[in-house]
C-alpha cells in the first residue's frame, strides 16, 4: 500500500473535481463524485485495474481552511497493490484524515 498527501493548486476541491470531470464527460467511471469519508466531505474517485501490479487507487479531494483563513485543497491518495479487498484502504484513509493538520507557511 502507498499513501500520498499533496496540496492542489485550485480555488476549491469542487472546482478542481469539475475541471477534471470536464475531460471525462463520456466516462463516468473516471469522474470525481461527492463523497464522505469519516467526518470529511469532498470529491472522490476510485480506480481499479486488471494489471497485476496495480489493483486499486482511492483519491479524495478536500478543502481545508488554514490558520490564516485561506482555503487549501488537499489530495489524499491511497494505492493498494496485489489485493482487491479495499477494507484496508478505507481504514488507512480514515486514519490519515483523522490525524491531518494543514498549516500554510
Amino acid at each position: 500500500m502507498a499513501i500520498y498527501v499533496n496540496p492542489i493548486s485550485a480555488e476549491s476541491a469542487e472546482a478542481y473535481a469539475n475541471r477534471i470531470n470536464e475531460g471525462f464527460k463520456d466516462d463516468e467511471s473516471e469522474q470525481y463524485k461527492p463523497s464522505t469519508v469519516g467526518d470529511f466531505s469532498g470529491f472522490r474517485k476510485v480506480t481499479t485495474s486488471e494489471n497485476p501490479s496495480f489493483k486499486c487507487k482511492d483519491n479524495l479531494l478536500l478543502d481545508f481552511v488554514s490558520a490564516d483563513g485561506s482555503n487549501v485543497v488537499m489530495s489524499v491518495t491511497v494505492e493498494q497493490f496485489y489485493d482487491t479487498d479495499t477494507t484496508d484502504m478505507e481504514v488507512a484513509m480514515k486514519a490519515i484524515l483523522g490525524n491531518m493538520k494543514v498549516e500554510v507557511k
